[in-house]
This record gives C-alpha cells, structure tokens and sequence, in this order.
C-alpha cells in the first residue's frame, strides 16, 4: 500500500465495525504502531499494562490497523494476535525502557515495516519509543504522540517515599543515576513529539515544568476501565462474601494496590482499627502483594479476622472483589499520576475514599463520586468512612455517580475516540509537510 492510499477518505456504513472516527460521514482508517516495553503477555498486571491492552483493542474495534510492539516474550514467539490486534515482540530486547539496543532494534524494525506499508503515527507508551522519536519523524515523517503515566520527578520522589529497606534504597539509586540522562534525552526528543497525552492535569503540570513542553501541543487523555468488566453486580458480589465468609451484614472496605508504604495501606489499616472500636461490623479486606509488614501492622493492632489479606488477585477475578464491597478506599500518601485501582471501582459503582492528593483529585469528585481526605489521617479517613456506612442512601448515590463517571470519561470507547481524533489531527498535519520518502 502506497502513502496515499494508506489516506484514502472512505463513507463509514451504518453499522460497521466499530465505526471509525467520522467528520461528517467520512473517516481516516489508519495504521498505527502502540510502542511499550512490557506488556500483559510479560507477566506484569500494572496500570500501563491494562492501559495498552484497552487502548489497543479499542483503536482496533473504531476500524484501525494496529500493532503493538514489545520488547521479548517470554517464550520466545515473535508474534501474536490480540483479536485484530497484532503483537510484535522483538527478539534480544529487556524489559527497561531506556535501553538503547531495543530503541535501535525497533526503529529498524520501523523503518523496514513503513518501506513496505506506511505507518501513520505511532503511539509511544511512556518512554516506548524515546530513542528514536526524532528520526522517526524527520526520516520517515511519521508522527508520534506520547502517553504519560507519570513525570520523571513524580517517580523519583515516588521511589523516595518507598526506599523503606535495603532494597528500596538500590531501586531508589538507580533510578536516581537514570534519571539526568533520561532527562536530557527527553528535551532533545522533545520538540519532535507531536502531541504528548498525560494521563491527568498533574502529570501534565509536571512534565511542561520538566520537559519545556508548549501548552498548546498537551491534551490530557486519562487511562482507561473496562466499564463491561467492571460494573455493579449484585449477585457476583453476593456470592464472594458467601465464598469469604462474610454476611450480607458485615460492611467490606476494599484496598488494591501495590503493597507499599507510599500507598498508605498502614493508614488504611490503622483507619479499620479505629473503626472496629465503634462498630464491629466493618471488614477491610487488602489485595496485592508483599502483605508482610501490614499483617504485622494488624497483628499488633488486634484485628485479627478484621482484615482479609487476599494476596495477589487477578485483574480478571477483581471485578468480583469490587462487586461484593461496600466502599473502596485509596489512601495513598503522595500524588498518583491517574489511578486505575481508583476507577475501576468507580465503574464497579463503589463510592471511593481517597486521599486528597494531585491524580486522585482527578479520579474522584468530591462530594459526587466519593470523598477526599487529607492524606496520612488515618483518624479523618476513619470518619469519611464512617459517615458513608451510616448513611446508606448517599454512599449508593454517590456510587451510581461514580458508574456514571467512569462511563462518561474513563472508558475504553471515550479514550479510544480521544486518542483517535488526536492522532487523526498529528496525522494529518504531517501529511500537511509531507512524508519523506514518499513523495
């Protein structure tokens, strides 16, 4: 396929698959490379992950041909499918996202691919595709928009607040000696980024102070939930608390996250025990892994069967947890870029208590969806909770608001539009300049 037929306006038909972006009743199919270096298919189950996933799937389903490239499967295979999704894994690459051998091996394999069928734009998931972001354009005229999870000082100064042990003080040197020279690179890269997609306003506010970033080329886009897989579920959640042991009296608070210090589980904890001492009905039950310290946390604190530790929980057997909570509680103790934990309870219709910190802000409207607390408070967390659990007509309410949240700006077909109509725009301006090479 040649540059222009790879342009060619088309009529979308009624019903078509998916239905691709429309201006008016024509669209622009595109082919589109997503870049990341760690995928579901690696074994991680994060945000970023989840997030390339639905972003992928759902660019495909509005009628794109997308592929996502990765860094070595497990295994060994080079390539898959992920419904009409192709995955292309790059045989010797590591999962770091700095790697200069995997910038190098991808853009060659860029380079070969849009000899043979132009690429449109690509999509680079964080750092993905930093090495080569500016030849990509300048050689090949292929555009890219950038999609930040987080700043470069977020991290670090997350790393920090984590470095609770011997092995957090290595992770934390290391990403301190990465962090200058990734820096650098960032600026040179910089003015070749088309567009750069934040996942809220303060990863956005971050990364224009860090990076010089024009306003006018940042669009926030927030991750995305499965609002199918994620949704109030009544008779799913009934049957989790028969399965855990838990009674339809019995009042479960929810924590899913990454075990650490700087997610505040300890608060949480803590919250729960001063809960118990004015009622006996409150449950807290704890998903993900490295529980040890909190457990001992609860043990000190009495609280014993008090607190469900569920271990590491499948993103695919969440939905249930969620479906069988009363309140989901985000307690972390420093800014969040945008957190999926936070929105996919919402889309689950639980109202959410959260610290009122840069990225929940984003994730939960005060007094609409769920409420904000000062972070650190386990005594003002322990209140907010309270007053929902004792008032069952605004915790509902403010949980069916939160469904409507999700469904309105987090899931996977707004996002997906979003990016499309982004990626329709830096296209098409490229297009405006021409492609070199393909006059």
């Amino acid at each position: 396929m040649n540059a222009e037929a790879s342009w060619r306006v088309h009529v979308v038909e009624p019903g078509g698959r998916g239905g691709a972006h429309t201006l008016g009743s024509v669209c622009f199919p595109m082919r589109l490379w997503i870049v990341t270096p760690v995928t579901l298919a690696h074994g991680r189950s994060g945000g970023i992950e989840h997030h390339t996933e639905l972003l992928a799937t759902g660019l495909s389903a509005r009628g794109h041909e997308v592929t996502v490239v990765t860094t070595a499967h497990p295994d060994g295979r080079t390539t898959d499918r992920m419904g009409d999704v192709e995955l292309m894994y790059v045989p010797g690459s590591s999962s770091r996202p700095d790697e200069p051998q995997w910038w190098a091996d991808t853009y060659a394999r860029l380079r070969a691919v849009h000899a043979e069928q132009p690429v449109d734009a690509v999509v680079s998931l964080s750092a993905g595709a930093l090495g080569w972001l500016a030849p990509a354009r300048t050689e090949l005229g292929v555009p890219a928009v950038v999609v930040l999870h987080a700043s470069l000082g977020g991290e670090l100064r997350r790393t920090w607040r984590e470095a609770r042990t011997v092995r957090g003080w290595y992770r934390l040197a290391r990403l301190a000696g990465r962090t200058a020279p990734l820096l650098l690179r960032w600026r040179r890269a910089a003015p070749a980024v088309a567009a750069w997609a934040p996942v809220s306003q303060a990863v956005a506010a971050e990364s224009r102070r860090e990076l010089g970033i024009p306003s006018d080329r940042v669009t926030v886009v927030p991750a995305c939930v499965d609002v199918e897989r994620f949704r109030p579920d009544p008779i799913v959640g009934e049957a989790w608390r028969a399965a855990s042991g838990l009674s339809a009296d019995d009042r479960l608070l929810v924590v899913a996250s990454r075990l650490e210090s700087a997610k505040g589980v300890g608060v949480a904890i803590d919250a729960t025990a001063r809960l118990r001492a004015r009622r006996d009905d409150v449950v807290l039950a704890v998903a993900g892994a490295g529980a040890a310290a909190f457990r001992r946390t609860a043990r000190v604190l009495g609280l014993g069967p008090a607190v469900r530790f569920l271990g590491p929980v499948d993103h695919g057997e969440l939905p249930a947890v969620l479906a069988a909570a009363d309140l989901f509680v985000l307690p972390s103790l420093g800014p969040e870029g945008l957190p999926l934990s936070a929105l996919e309870a919402a889309a689950a219709g639980l109202a959410v208590v959260a610290s009122d910190v840069p990225g929940a802000r984003e994730a939960v409207v005060d007094g609409v969806t769920g409420v904000l607390v000062p972070p650190g408070d386990p005594e003002a967390l322990a209140r907010a909770i309270e007053e929902l659990l004792s008032d069952g007509a605004r915790r509902r309410g403010l949980g069916k608001q939160a469904r409507v949240h999700a469904e309105q700006r987090f899931s996977q077909a707004v996002v997906a539009e979003t990016v499309e109509k982004l990626l329709v725009d830096v296209a098409a301006r490229q297009r405006g300049h021409g492609r070199p090479g393909h006059q």
